[in-house]
């Protein structure tokens, strides 16, 4: 007897109700009247395994157990229409990294597939690479580790999940649907592509020249290439032109802000202003503080914040954003382009912080370990840049030193006032892999520095020198005349003591 009758017999009895006299409908319980239809499954005569849900019209392709190395997937299979490709169908490796033997360099979609499922062709040796304009969803590490893929060309509005194409190290030319967007949550999807130059058909580099015919990097982009940097590649890292461009920027900023004849300690300075001048903290609004920005945005911890938002001028002409982190790791790198030593400091809020400002979003903090001249100074950016965009000067952009060239001591002193936060002892972040190689710094010798911060300009009216001692180095003579000759001549105009207030250069 089937299921349906005993609970028919049985609700027939209890309530005295003739069986027979029960409408279809009341036989069974809502539950069971629902039950899932079964799932059905099978493989076409080309090796193609699929499956559907019975009563549906819609399958999945989730599977291929032929040979070719060249494949086209069906539109239909037993009738019914391929709308996705399911989890690991055609990956080279299994979930439990087991080699499939599937050796596939070539793929054509039909325009009925709309979903690439997680994993779906990860390390699959395919060369080159068009889905079609009806895909809408291309899952998590779909094509990653493809390594001889070259090109990708996504032609639809499609949602692009984490790392959908990671770690493909060939890839070369990608071409996006400018309505295409990343996934909620989605991170990190083009990272270690370490051959990407071109977006949609262009180079996204190009040398230039600014203003006073000094050869300089831009990124030569459309409004709409634009976005999808913005989009696909700000939280990434490892990829070629990004590492290419925050390279040559670094490059065009030391030479043109520093000359042989400075000290390391003014060339820590001229970096450190362009910094501020060039960078301002994502503190949550756009450049005309009506932005609906995320406080703490994650792409702005990782080392091309600065340098790519302001390729882009996210906070208007030649201004990006960041936060702590990327103002830190951005020095550092500036600094070893100058031949600085230099390393990011970190540090977490101490308990009592906690306790005293449980209300602040701030988790931690990051800022510099620098050694210029013979001594180790620390240095915060953050700081120095909220004090000087916060002065609210028109036209002009201050450069304010109340966080620069300090030692330990003081610095402890200067954070615990600066905002009330109490931060825990400064540590030498460990990076294992380099996010670019002028962050591959040595964690032994940082720390070893860390004990040796024990110096502190003096800089009472915050002006960037001390005394008229323009070399730093304790006395005021004839070099320290010179020094300040040769920086009038560089700049093309006057310099007064107070450093801030170069015109000329506070707007370069």
């Amino acid at each position: 007897m089937k299921k349906r009758n005993i609970i028919t017999a049985l609700t027939a009895v209890m309530t005295g109700i003739s069986a027979a006299a029960l409408p279809l409908a009341a036989e069974l319980p809502t539950a069971l009247v629902a039950e899932a239809a079964s799932t059905v499954t099978g493989t076409t005569a080309d090796g193609f395994r699929y499956s559907y849900q019975s009563g549906s019209s819609k399958a999945k392709i989730i599977g291929y157990t032929g040979t070719a190395t060249s494949i086209t997937i069906p539109s239909k299979v037993a009738g019914k229409t391929v709308t996705e490709i399911g989890d690991e169908a055609f990956s080279y490796l299994d979930d439990h990294n087991v080699r499939r033997g599937l050796n596939i360099t070539s793929v054509t979609f039909p325009n009925t597939v709309k979903t690439i499922g997680e994993y779906a062709f990860c390390k699959c040796p395919l060369t080159s690479l068009t889905l079609p304009a009806n895909v809408t969803a291309i899952k998590g590490s779909a094509f990653s580790s493809c390594y001889e893929l070259t090109s990708v060309n996504v032609q639809g509005a499609a949602a692009l999940y984490s790392s959908a194409f990671a770690a493909c190290t060939k890839l070369r030319n990608v071409r996006l649907n400018a309505g295409c967007t990343r996934a909620q949550g989605a991170a990190h999807i083009f990272n270690s592509c370490t051959s990407l130059v071109n977006l949609n058909g262009n180079p996204v580099v190009r040398n230039s020249t600014d203003e006073n015919g000094n050869p300089m990097p831009v990124l030569s982009v459309s409004s709409t290439t634009a976005g999808l940097i913005r989009t696909f590649f700000t939280d990434t890292s490892k990829v070629k032109f990004i590492d290419t461009y925050c390279s040559a920027i670094c490059k065009y900023v030391v030479d043109t802000e520093t000359r042989s004849w400075m000290s390391e300690t003014v060339k820590a300075r001229q970096l450190h202003d362009w910094l501020v001048r060039h960078c301002e903290y994502e503190d949550g609004y756009g450049w005309n503080g009506t932005g609906t920005e995320t406080l703490g945005d994650e792409n702005n911890h990782i080392y091309s914040s600065v340098f790519l938002s302001y390729g882009l001028n996210e906070r208007g002409s030649g201004v990006g954003e960041t936060v702590c982190e990327g103002f830190s790791k951005a020095y550092t790198m500036l600094l070893n382009q100058a031949g600085i030593e230099s390393y990011v400091l970190s540090a977490g809020l101490t308990p009592i912080g906690r306790q005293q400002y449980p209300d602040q979003t701030i988790s931690g903090h990051a800022w510099n370990l620098v050694k210029a001249d013979g001594k180790y100074y620390q240095c915060d950016i953050t700081a120095d840049d909220c004090a000087a965009w916060q002065t609210g000067a028109t036209g002009s952009y201050n450069t304010i030193y109340t966080c620069f060239l300090k030692n330990r001591a003081v610095m402890e002193t200067l954070h615990s006032n600066a905002q009330g936060l109490l931060f825990t002892a400064p540590t030498i972040p460990v990076i294992y892999t380099p996010e670019h190689p002028l962050l591959n710094y040595n964690k032994a010798q940082g720390d070893a520095a860390l004990n040796q911060c024990i110096y502190t300009l003096n800089d009472t009216n915050a002006d960037g020198i001390l005394d008229n001692d323009w070399d730093f180095n304790g006395t005021v003579n004839q070099q320290d005349t010179r020094i300040r000759q040769n920086l009038v001549s560089m700049y093309g105009g006057n310099i007064t003591q107070s450093w801030w207030l170069r015109t000329r250069i506070l707007t370069t």
